[in-house]
C-alpha cells in the first residue's frame, strides 16, 4: 500500500497519520469541531480499521488534532471516512472554524454555586449553575434573592467550573425569568464586549461543555 496519495492542490487535504507513521493523503470533505470527513479517490483507496487512533492535519486551516476512525463508506470508486476528534482537538477546532453552535448541557450532578453581582445593590445573590453553553447560562436563584435581581437587566455571573483552578467571571443579559419550583430560573445571555478576556473564557466553558457531552453520550460498558 502506497504511503500517501496525491490529490489535486485545488481541494482542501487531509493527512493521516497512523500508527505505523504512515502518512496518507486525502481530500477534505467536511470538517466540523467534533469530527472530520475525507475521501480516498480509486480503486487503491487505502483501508483504514475502524477505531484505529490517528493524526490528522488539515491544510485549510493548517491545524493538527488526534482522532479515531469511526466510519468507512464506498463512495463510488473510492473510500470515504469519518473520524471522531478528542476533547483537546474539538476546542481547538471549533476556534479556527467558528463552528462551534451553542451547545447546552446540564452542569453536573454537583451543584456549582454562582455569585450573581448587579448594579446598586450591596451584595451579591447566590445561585446555583442550571445549564451552560458558550453564548449563555441559565441559573436557578432562591427566591429571596429575586428582590435583589428582579429590576435588573445587566448582571455580573463568577463561578467555578469543576476540573478549571480558575472562577469565571462574566458579563450578561437577562433573557428570561421563570418560576420552576420554589427557585426562579434566570435564562442569561453573556455579553462578549462587557467581558474581560471573553474569548479565553469561551475556550474554557467550550472544554466543559465538550467534556460534559462526551460523558452523557459515551456507551455503558
Amino acid at each position: 500500500m502506497d504511503s500517501s496519495f496525491n490529490l489535486s492542490t485545488e481541494q482542501p487535504l487531509v493527512l493521516i497519520q497512523t500508527p505505523a507513521d504512515e502518512v496518507l493523503e486525502a481530500r477534505l470533505v467536511r470538517a466540523r469541531p467534533d469530527g472530520i470527513e475525507a475521501y480516498f479517490a480509486g480503486p487503491r483507496a487505502p483501508a483504514l480499521p475502524i477505531a484505529e487512533l490517528v493524526t490528522l492535519t488539515l491544510t485549510q486551516p493548517d491545524v493538527t488534532v488526534n482522532a479515531r476512525v469511526v466510519n468507512c463508506q464506498v463512495d463510488g470508486v473510492g473510500l470515504s471516512y469519518r473520524f471522531d476528534v478528542d476533547a483537546q482537538g474539538r476546542v481547538t477546532l471549533g476556534t479556527l472554524l467558528n463552528q462551534r453552535g451553542a451547545v447546552r448541557v446540564s452542569t453536573s450532578t454537583s451543584a456549582i454555586d454562582v455569585a450573581m453581582f448587579v448594579k446598586g445593590a450591596e451584595k451579591s445573590a447566590r445561585g446555583v449553575l442550571n445549564d451552560i453553553s458558550e453564548t449563555g447560562a441559565s441559573v436557578l436563584v432562591a427566591t429571596e434573592d429575586e428582590r435583589t435581581l428582579f429590576a435588573s437587566i445587566r448582571v455580573g455571573l463568577e463561578f467555578l467550573l469543576p476540573g478549571d483552578g480558575k472562577p469565571l467571571r462574566l458579563a450578561g443579559s437577562v433573557r428570561n425569568r421563570s418560576l420552576v419550583g420554589s427557585a426562579i430560573r434566570y435564562g442569561i445571555q453573556f455579553l462578549p464586549k462587557e467581558t474581560q478576556d471573553f474569548e479565553a473564557i469561551q475556550k474554557r466553558i467550550y472544554a466543559f461543555v465538550i467534556k460534559r457531552e462526551m460523558e452523557r453520550t459515551a456507551p455503558l460498558r
